[in-house]
């Protein structure tokens, strides 16, 4: 019959499966856990086995610190590579999925917008003129007010876009 065993000795793995699992060579294992300090967590059979967590967090945190610091891909250049190789192909899967347009269809878009905003913007006057008979001042002051939100609205536009090129 099969031994049943806890929650944590099924951490509990050998060099070869440590190896095995990293996709690293049982010497370069053996080395990286040499210099870990990580003591060996059981014996299994004669042959030590170690946390497989604690060697995991050694293993992928920056040179030089304690095992669980944050990972630094510019230490692993293969796994930095990966992670832009992935980053690459999840933009192109948005793209494609229709989550992500390119900036100049967005240009394009918000220009036709607004385009259609100022046309409206400059249509009322006349259809207040035509359809509401409003006196002359009136129309005068419906114009100002739509020339300063016209002109607040261009502000904005700016400003969002010099902080962009501040970014």
């Amino acid at each position: 019959m099969a031994k049943v065993v806890g929650t944590e000795a099924a951490y509990h793995w050998s060099v070869s499966k440590l190896a095995d699992f990293l996709g690293m060579d049982r010497k370069t294992v053996s080395k990286r856990i040499g210099q870990s300090g990580i003591p060996p967590a059981d014996q299994v059979r004669g042959n030590p086995v170690y946390d497989a967590r604690q060697v995991v967090k050694f293993m992928y945190s920056p040179a030089g610190s304690s095992p669980g610091g944050d990972l630094d891909l510019d230490s692993f250049p293969e796994a930095r590579k990966a992670w832009y190789q992935s980053e690459l192909y999840r933009v192109q899967l948005e793209e494609k999925l229709g989550g992500l347009i390119p900036e100049s269809e967005h240009a394009r878009c918000l220009a036709a917008f607004c385009k259609t905003v100022a046309a409206a913007l400059d249509s009322i006057p006349d259809i207040l003129e035509r359809d509401a008979n409003l006196a002359p001042e009136g129309l005068v002051l419906v114009q100002e007010v739509l020339d300063g939100v016209r002109n607040e609205t261009a502000a904005a536009v700016s400003r969002a876009l010099e902080s962009e090129v501040d970014e």
